[in-house]
């Protein structure tokens, strides 16, 4: 690759600030944004283009990295996790949080706005949380930095679960009718569902359901807003 020194240009910074710059970005909107205002930038990204991607992404999910990047992993290719449409492959052959340590991981530009957009989903949720149950006079999130790294974890175990087992997993897309076929199919879903449910710890569950309490009473509001009950009698 070329030296991106031979590529400045009247650029006012070296590349070893570039470079500092870059690894000190906290979304890859932002990211995007700088590689292309010059060459000279897009060069020294080039360059560094793991250690970049991986210091943003560090940057702005912090500690529920790994939670977020074991959904990610299912969110961009959801049928390589499933036999055929029809199974979903065992738990064991599942991606783990653990798989996903805080300095040692990949990640391409695509997948980085992709995380981006997700983690921006669970904070909007965390605020709505917060609002509802910590502070009604305030819009933002006012959970203290623990309570929102909980917050955070549990919700995206919960869509990581949702993903693999839901309603927009493979085979609730494909199967049709009542035949045995079919309900041995569902029988093996239920049973890798709560396979992967029961891999988590107990205090972990714990979280998960409060999480799943809180999305359901938000649908049921949303519900109602947009159909009053008494517009439905």
């Amino acid at each position: 690759m070329q030296d991106p020194g031979s590529q400045r240009t009247n650029f006012p910074f070296g590349a070893d600030i570039i470079d500092h710059l870059l690894i000190a970005l906290t979304d890859s909107q932002t990211l995007g944004s700088f590689i292309l205002s010059s060459k000279f930038v897009y060069h020294v990204f080039q360059t560094h283009r793991i250690s970049v991607l991986r210091a943003v992404i560090l940057n702005h999910l912090g500690p529920v990295m790994p939670q977020a990047m074991r959904l990610l992993k299912v969110m961009v290719d959801i049928k390589s996790y499933w036999d055929g449409c029809i199974a979903p492959l065992p738990l064991s052959k599942l991606p783990k949080e653990s798989d996903f340590s805080l300095d040692d991981f990949s990640i391409t530009l695509r997948e980085a706005h992709m995380l981006l957009v997700n983690h921006n989903v669970v904070q909007e949720l965390e605020s709505l949380y917060s609002w509802r149950h910590k502070d009604l006079r305030s819009e933002s999130s006012q959970f203290t930095r623990k309570e929102s790294e909980r917050f955070q974890k549990a919700m995206y175990r919960l869509w990581f679960v949702c993903t693999m087992y839901g309603r927009s997993a493979p085979a609730n897309q494909v199967i049709k009718g009542k035949s045995r076929r079919n309900e041995k199919t569902l029988g093996e879903l239920r049973r890798t569902h709560v396979q992967c449910l029961e891999s988590f710890t107990e205090s972990q569950q714990v979280r998960l359901v409060e999480t799943w309490r809180f999305l359901d009473s938000l649908a049921l509001w949303a519900r109602n807003a947009e159909f009053p009950p008494h517009k439905c009698e």
